[in-house]
């Protein structure tokens, strides 16, 4: 029986980056596992579909808790349950976060965030899965 060097969990933007990196030297096995199908309903495909996607079987559905900003309003909050993850259903919408929510951030005592490109919203969090991989190539 074969067995995998590397598992990721999540087969999300980052995750599946971070899988991709590893899998780069053709001797390294990596398994990733996602919770949800590999591909979705087709709404998937068409941005102005995406509420179609909302509690669906490609959405784990979550609420948030009750909030006192909107009077007690327990609001939906999507994460995608399918290959490509939350990115997957979100409408090609990317909230992005400020750079001064970053500027901090440290992975094994090294910067992760050398430049975030403004044209690509989930540059942050691409950033931080392959410095990921790289720690995790170099530390073998």
């Amino acid at each position: 029986m074969e067995t995998d060097d590397h598992g990721v969990v999540g087969g999300g933007s980052a995750p599946c980056v971070l899988a991709a990196r590893l899998s780069e030297n053709p001797g390294t096995r990596v398994l990733l596992l996602e919770a949800g199908p590999a591909t979705g309903p087709p709404a998937m495909s068409v941005p102005a579909r995406w509420q179609e996607l909302l509690g669906s079987t490609v959405d784990w559905a979550y609420e948030t808790v009750p909030q006192r900003g909107t009077n007690g309003t327990v609001h939906a909050w999507p994460r995608g349950r399918v290959l490509g993850g939350s990115a997957a259903i979100n409408g090609m919408a990317f909230p992005r976060g400020d750079r001064s929510v970053f500027d901090g951030l440290l992975v094994a005592q090294a910067s992760v965030i050398p430049s975030v490109p403004s044209m690509n919203p989930n540059a942050t969090v691409l950033a931080i899965a392959e410095r990921g991989a790289d720690l995790i190539i170099d530390a073998h």
